[in-house]
């Protein structure tokens, strides 16, 4: 059973540290739900992806380039899976980009992953809450 004051804590917290949201198909009835944070120093960007109650998928993506969709993962130097709490909590964890804890070693993502991710990939409505 997922604690929702506690989930909405957490998915405040995202807002405070301006990640962007996605909807899928849209914010008033989403079906899946993805924060991404994009790293300005590199070409990172960390992903949460919440599907359902009781499951989230956190990832740190390397983008060919920083514009590039993070929805579309090639390389992978962080995944986990689990609750939605635990999720963001681990992801929020993740050293920082230049920080010698840093995970670097990618491996490729799955096809299990890249369709995952996918299900964020082109029209999707994409929501910047009010930082505050």
């Amino acid at each position: 059973m997922i604690d929702s004051a506690m989930l909405d804590e957490w998915l405040a917290e995202l807002v405070r540290r301006r990640w962007v949201f996605h909807f899928v198909p849209n914010r008033t009835s989403p079906e899946a739900i993805a924060a991404v944070f994009r790293w300005r120093c590199a070409s990172l960007a960390d992903v949460i992806v919440l599907l359902y109650e009781g499951y989230a998928w956190g990832y740190r993506v390397v983008l060919p380039s920083p514009e590039a969709d993070p929805f579309t993962p090639e390389w992978l130097v962080y995944s986990c899976e689990d609750t939605p709490v635990r999720t963001i909590r681990e992801v929020l964890t993740i050293p920082p980009p230049g920080d010698p804890e840093m995970p670097t070693t990618s491996a490729a993502a799955t096809e299990a992953e890249r369709v995952l991710a996918a299900k964020f990939g082109g029209r999707r409505q994409v929501i910047r809450l009010p930082w505050g």
